[in-house]
């Protein structure tokens, strides 16, 4: 099972330093719980995939081994 999510270079836009500036968000009054809420929103729309469904993590990349101490 290959899922292939890209990054959508058309979510996004570039602006200058001061238009940048002025839309900046203050993070810090937000909870931990509602910064990981937005950063999961955020990497939904850059990778374009559903925020109910996102993919699975393929686990056959990865090994393990016992290290002998």
């Amino acid at each position: 099972m290959s899922l292939d999510f890209k990054l959508d270079k058309k979510a996004f836009s570039t602006l200058s330093f001061e238009d940048a500036n002025k839309s900046i968000t203050d993070y810090s009054n937000y909870t931990w719980k509602e910064r990981l809420i937005i950063a999961n929103r955020l990497i939904a729309i850059a990778y374009n995939f559903p925020l109910d469904n996102p993919p699975r993590m393929d686990k056959s990349y990865f090994s393990s081994r016992k290290l002998h101490g």
